[in-house]
């Protein structure tokens, strides 16, 4: 069934896109990021059938809130990136969700019935995006480090009563 499935992809993922690291701004902005290894809630989206591989991928928020909700779920104190994903290639769940349900619910290999928080694993909670880690180097897009926004984190565990 997963080899049977096609995502819409953009080839051109446009504006800001956010990440958590728990990396210094100092060594993102020299190393920059790695690509994303473990896909615990989505498969990589970048797999696709058409292709003999995949591709590497970097997990990013399409949101601030969405990395905010992101970082409420765990303990750690992570930092903020923001990331310019021009001319990035990419997989927005929610975008499939909406405009291509049957072959995002094949991917996720889950039935229409549901909670969609059950099925993506919370990541349509967290606006999750898979990007062409290859473009983002390729590009050298720019990154901007946003400090750790504790403050905004712990406000939204509170109205989320965490």
């Amino acid at each position: 069934m997963k080899g049977q499935v096609h995502l819409l992809e953009r080839t051109n993922f446009g504006g800001k896109v956010y990440r958590t690291d728990l990396r210094e701004p100092e060594e993102i902005l020299r190393e920059g990021f790695n690509p994303t290894g473990d896909f615990t809630a989505i498969s990589n989206m970048l797999n696709n059938p058409s292709r003999n591989h995949g591709r590497d991928a970097l997990v990013v928020a399409e949101t601030l809130e969405g990395a905010i909700f992101y970082a409420t779920q765990g303990s750690l104190d992570p930092y903020f990136y923001e990331i310019d994903a021009s001319d990035v290639g990419g997989v927005s769940l929610l975008e499939n969700l909406v405009l291509n349900k049957e072959g995002m619910l094949a991917h996720l290999e889950v039935g229409p019935d549901g909670s969609l928080s059950d099925q993506t694993g919370l990541a349509n909670r967290m606006h999750e995006a898979h990007l062409s880690f290859d473009d983002l180097k390729l590009q050298g897009r720019p990154i901007v480090p946003l400090g750790r926004l504790t403050k905004e984190v712990e406000h939204m565990r509170h109205i989320m009563n965490l």
